[in-house]
């Protein structure tokens, strides 16, 4: 065989080489293209979901924040509305008596009747209390005979009363009958207020909050 041969047969040989050595570089050029990107792609999305779960922590945070304000500012708010309804109920303690007070109450109610020179045709003290917080009513029912005069002193007396009562309702007839000609039946529906809390412990509750 001759040498030119030879040759032409070495450059057969070697051009499948070279082809091969081109595509594997190729494949290696897509491998770490691809392996970059992903690699990229997969680090910016741990980041993204990580600044994300950094926002969702702060809104939670600011709105705690926010929460706790807004408790405090009601803390604040609701400390001083008790501190005025303290203030204002202690104002008002001299006025309304405790529990024990009341017979007392309901007897001077009658008395100032028979001392007006009125008739006490019915005193009923309602058994059952209407009870508010602190204080209790006591609904009161009575019905007197006696002349304008007499029966426009007695109300007078009511609404000038050292206690708190309260006229709520008033009926008039003025009756006919020989017996009390001239004279005026009155209906009064009326409310006595007395005090759930002992005005000591009153006291003391008005002091702990200042």
């Amino acid at each position: 065989m001759s040498n030119s041969e030879n040759d032409k047969n070495d450059v057969k040989t070697k051009q499948p080489d070279r082809s091969e050595l081109i595509i594997a570089i190729i494949v290696c050029i897509v491998i770490f293209t691809g392996t970059y990107f992903l690699t990229n792609y997969l680090y910016f999305d741990d980041q993204n979901a990580l600044i994300n779960a950094k926002k969702l922590e702060l809104a939670q945070l600011k709105s705690s924040v926010k929460s706790l304000e807004q408790i405090r500012d009601n803390r604040l708010q609701l400390d001083k509305e008790i501190n005025q309804t303290n203030e204002a109920y202690k104002a008002l303690s001299p006025l309304i008596p405790e529990k024990k007070e009341l017979p007392q109450i309901l007897d001077r109610i009658q008395r100032n009747a028979i001392d007006r020179a009125l008739l006490l045709n019915d005193f009923s003290p309602k058994n059952g209390t209407n009870t508010q917080g602190a204080l209790s009513e006591v609904p009161i029912f009575v019905e007197v005979i006696g002349d304008d005069q007499a029966l426009k002193l007695y109300l007078s007396s009511l609404n000038q009363s050292e206690r708190i009562l309260h006229i709520n309702n008033l009926k008039f007839k003025r009756l006919t009958d020989e017996q009390n000609k001239d004279k005026i039946k009155a209906q009064i529906n009326l409310s006595a207020f007395i005090s759930n809390i002992p005005n000591n412990e009153l006291n003391k509750s008005a002091n702990t909050n200042k």
